[in-house]
């Protein structure tokens, strides 16, 4: 009892084999713990949260790619099942892929909130854009297989529109949580709220001019494009 007393109150600097073997393995893993203590303290100290104070200089960071993402999904609104109608297929099929979409939405909400939680919301916002553009490439890829492939392709493509919907929004929540002063979360709020209103107005008119001056295929290839540009803002 005397040994293990003053070992608990010797500095790790001091424990340099008193006790013997067991002892020393014990001093060097106290020694081992307050050295890896103070480096998680010496990075944590480096690791500075990017705070924004205005609505100016939250307009690059998140609005503008808010704004991309959200006409990037509206963009197939209607080009979409119109799409899938032209090939033959029913409106029962298009409102089965139509709850396709609603399942991705709700699947994706926990596999957001975990990535969120291990890599941060950056990362996340990037996992949105590659679902995107690979829904476009279904969707792209539909019109191109046989028949009987087509509807297969049309479903993984909602679903995936779905999934990137559910996991951008909890991203983009997340990010403007974290990075917007506390005095202007609530104005952030209505604005990024305003923008993403602005833009699912935008994304189906430009959609459907753009199908209907060239096809549907340059709707879904624009919207790899656009993908590419909310993933690099």
């Amino acid at each position: 009892f005397r040994e293990q007393r003053c070992l608990r109150q010797a500095s790790p600097a001091s424990l340099q084999l008193p006790f013997g073997r067991h002892h020393s393995l014990l001093a060097i893993a106290c020694r081992a713990g307050t050295e890896g203590a103070e480096m998680t303290t010496a990075d944590e100290s480096h690791m500075q949260v990017v705070e924004y104070r205005s609505l100016v200089e939250l307009a690059l960071p998140h609005f503008l790619p808010c704004f991309i993402s959200q006409v990037v999904r509206c963009l197939t609104v209607a080009v979409l099942p119109m799409h899938v109608l032209s090939l033959g297929y029913s409106y029962d099929d298009v409102g089965l892929l139509s709850t396709i979409a609603g399942v991705g939405i709700a699947l994706g909400n926990i596999p957001a909130g975990m990535l969120t939680t291990a890599y941060g919301p950056r990362f996340v916002l990037l996992v949105h854009c590659v679902l995107f553009a690979s829904s476009a490439a279904f969707s792209c890829a539909a019109s191109k297989v046989q028949a009987h492939l087509a509807l297969p392709c049309f479903a993984a493509s909602f679903l995936l529109l779905g999934t990137a919907e559910s996991v951008g929004l909890l991203a983009g929540n997340t990010f403007m949580g974290s990075t917007a002063h506390s005095s202007l979360r609530g104005r952030a709020g209505s604005t990024q709220g305003g923008i993403v209103r602005c833009a699912a107005s935008v994304g189906p008119l430009v959609g459907g001019m753009i199908a209907q001056a060239i096809g549907p295929i340059a709707v879904y290839a624009l919207q790899v494009i656009l993908a590419m540009l909310c993933a690099i803002a």
